[in-house]
């Protein structure tokens, strides 16, 4: 695969923005997307990205195993896989439009990344709406709401199957539940990991992965593991209220910028 040297510069970024995302902060390698798509179309960048996703999942599952909580897993995986399904169908729909197809997807992606953003903000003030009290009667213990885990489920599963880009759907329905900072990262971790293994025999399918996109994988793993290096070290300095806060403007920031190019 010939690449510029901006490409180049745009991938490593890329790769050490999506190691960093995987320990430090979730949702902020959403601002990768739009750099992406600018220099490739959504074929070729799931097809360089996907696989590093599923190197940088083992990595964290690893480093955070002991910190996931199931009852969310189990509750949203379902309607990922689901959402995974429907976005490759868009995906085969789209790849015969040419150009057109690859701008309508992008607009489409920006569009569900602004709902969400928005969406999640509100539900920062209201989480009575989509959350579930517990045994003790707080909803800091509950679980989400089923129809609230079937649309973050299935919303997520066609954004990462469309752009890589399930972080902001998942990040809606992890903050929702008001879990710690490492609870957080250690479900998000499993939640990709399950999700980035399912897509990559639709990646094959679609013909996005191939030999030259991964042999551009290996000249990019190293950029990878710093970011996870990276992205472990600053957790440590950041506070919950700041974590959230930085997750949301990201999101928001890349999904606006996204819509309006």
């Amino acid at each position: 695969m010939e690449l510029s040297t901006i490409q180049w510069l745009i991938l490593h970024f890329t790769a050490f923005m999506y190691g960093f995302n995987k320990t430090g902060i979730v949702g902020s390698a959403i601002i990768c997307t739009p750099l992406m798509l600018l220099y490739f179309s959504p074929g070729v960048t799931l097809g360089i990205v996907l696989p590093l996703l599923v190197i940088a999942d083992i990595i964290t599952i690893y480093l955070l195993r002991q910190n996931a909580q199931w009852k969310h897993i189990l509750k949203a995986m379902p309607w990922a896989i689901l959402g995974i399904v429907l976005g490759w169908l868009i995906a085969r729909y789209t790849v015969g439009m040419g150009a057109g197809g690859d701008n309508a997807l992008k607009k489409i992606i920006a569009a569900t990344l602004v709902f969400l953003v928005l969406f999640g903000y509100f539900l920062r003030l209201r989480p009575n709406l989509v959350r579930n009290a517990g045994a003790d009667g707080s909803l800091a213990t509950g679980t989400a709401k089923t129809w609230f885990a079937c649309g973050m489920g299935t919303l997520g599963g066609i954004t990462t199957m469309l752009a890589n880009n399930g972080g902001p759907a998942w990040v809606v329905y992890l903050m929702s539940l008001n879990l710690g900072i490492k609870e957080f990262l250690g479900t998000a971790a499993w939640l990709f990991f399950i999700q980035n293994l399912t897509k990559v025999p639709f990646g094959f399918n679609l013909g996005f992965i191939t030999m030259d996109t991964l042999v551009t994988n290996l000249y990019l793993l190293p950029t990878l593991f710093v970011g996870i290096a990276v992205g472990g070290q600053a957790i440590k300095y950041l506070s919950k209220r700041l974590f959230d806060n930085i997750t949301q403007i990201l999101a928001l920031a890349g999904s606006l910028y996204l819509l309006f190019t």
